[in-house]
């Protein structure tokens, strides 16, 4: 009994889905009048098409009396067909003869082969079926990012999201503790590997490998993206193809490897006109800062560089008590846990709660897991409009996060509210808020702007009245 591969029957359903459409082909039209006799014909399982990026191989085992000099292959898809006829190459060290067919459109296609001998008579017909892919499947796939980073004695463990059963494998490239270039594969089965011979602080890049089937001629890759991770956070680039923005994701551990709190702390200006969060960071020696409220218009639309806007408390002292009613005031309990307080609760409520930190920029996006409403995205006009953006999220376990997009043309168009908030129900996150954004949104990483300047054509560093730190 003769057993059918797998390879075969998918083979042989693309035939019989696409002949009926098919049916008025005349074979002697495409295959010459001469009459079919036995030459060089091919066992049925062993023709054979390989997928690839707009190509498709093709290949078969000739008989062991090869009389063949000529073959024809033709090709038929929903919107594709054509043929190609030339002299029959040599089989390869696997005793297969290939054929490599270029610049085909994306989908599924039935392929015929005929072979002839040099009198001009022809074989009977070999069918197989393939898939081409292309920009289409290149669009779908997506980059396999670390979800949490663990600095080891000999190198930086990285727990991986594994995001498709074809992820082929995770390709990791970053300069070691000793200056050497490492190229470093990660399989695409694989949730947890370690980078080895890494500083405690360390950067590299990464990107995703990608093969649509088992027998693909052609890898896809996914654009390399930037990381960095240290003992106590991570940061990686990524993109969101729905609002065509890169953004940041950091993420802050709650506590380090020996279980000590790792404090986000809030802190004011100490100049008048204010300070760009880097010069901040460059001044408290912070590993990781960001902006954090919106600062006081006066009459003119004239800005106070160092005058936060509404309500803010740093470490128990009341550095503006204006509150509004359209606006909601970030509170930091003393263990990180983020929390809000409604529009117009006062500073000295605040005070009463046993809260020392308090900043106002914009409202909540995400309370106990579910996007706010749309009364609350409706305190914000901007929300409904794409712009460079600044949030800050916790999860479950305290853990924080903070997401720094792009926008104006400057890492892409920007994000409107519910293109956050989409991005934040991915992560999972418990609470998330809007922070100061536009050209306020910054990331400093060990005193380096990471993100993009929006300013001044993309050439300026905005001064901010507040800041969220880690030392």
């Amino acid at each position: 009994m003769k057993v059918i591969s797998i390879r075969h029957m998918f083979s042989l359903l693309i035939y019989f889905l696409l002949t009926p459409s098919l049916l008025g082909c005349d074979k002697k039209e495409v295959a010459g009048d001469k009459e079919d006799i036995e030459i060089d014909i091919p066992n049925a399982d062993s023709l054979l098409a390989h997928s690839g990026n707009q190509r498709m191989e093709i290949s078969w085992i000739p008989s062991a009396d090869n009389q063949a000099s000529t073959y024809e292959v033709i090709w038929y898809s929903q919107g594709d067909r054509g043929s190609i006829r030339n002299s029959v190459p040599r089989a390869d060290n696997d005793k297969r003869v290939r054929v490599l067919l270029d610049e085909m459109k994306e989908g599924n296609y039935l392929v015929d082969l005929y072979l002839y001998d040099e009198e001009g008579n022809v074989s009977p017909k070999s069918s197989t079926g393939a898939t081409v892919y292309g920009p289409e499947y290149q669009s779908g796939i997506e980059q396999n990012s670390f979800k949490d980073s663990r600095v080891l004695k000999n190198g930086i463990e990285l727990s991986w999201s594994i995001s498709r059963q074809d992820l082929l494998r995770t390709e990791v490239r970053y300069t070691d503790s000793e200056g050497n270039a490492v190229v470093h594969f990660v399989s695409g089965t694989s949730t947890l590997d370690t980078l080895k011979g890494t500083n405690s602080t360390q950067a590299f890049e990464y990107r995703s490998a990608y093969l649509p089937d088992a027998t693909s001629i052609d890898t896809f890759y996914t654009d390399y993206q930037t990381a960095q991770v240290g003992p106590s956070y991570s940061y990686q680039l990524k993109y969101d193809e729905v609002s065509e923005t890169y953004y940041y994701l950091t993420k802050i551990h709650h506590r380090d490897q020996s279980g000590q709190l790792i404090k986000l702390q809030l802190a004011h200006t100490v100049k008048e006109e204010g300070e760009t969060v880097r010069q901040f960071a460059e001044r408290t020696n912070s590993k990781l800062a960001f902006n954090a409220s919106t600062q006081v218009k006066f009459k003119g639309n004239k800005m106070k560089n160092n005058v936060p806007s509404t309500v803010a408390i740093v470490d128990g002292e009341i550095i503006n008590n204006e509150p509004r009613d359209n606006r909601y005031t970030l509170g930091i309990k003393d263990n990180n846990e983020l929390f809000v307080f409604e529009p117009g609760t006062t500073a000295e409520e605040i005070l009463a709660t046993g809260t020392k930190n308090a900043v106002t920029a914009f409202v909540p996006l995400i309370l106990d897991y579910e996007r706010v409403s749309d009364k609350i995205l409706g305190y914000v006009g901007n929300l409904a409009v794409k712009h460079p953006r600044q949030v800050i999220a916790q999860l479950e376990n305290l853990d924080i996060v903070f997401l720094t997009t792009g926008g104006r043309g400057f890492g892409g168009k920007g994000m409107t509210g519910e293109e956050l908030i989409q991005i934040l129900k991915d992560l999972n996150v418990k609470f998330a808020y809007n922070l100061d954004g536009g050209g306020s949104t910054s990331l400093v990483v060990d005193q380096k702007f990471i993100n993009w300047k929006i300013d001044k054509n993309g050439t300026q560093e905005r001064k901010r009245p507040t800041f969220l730190y880690v030392e």
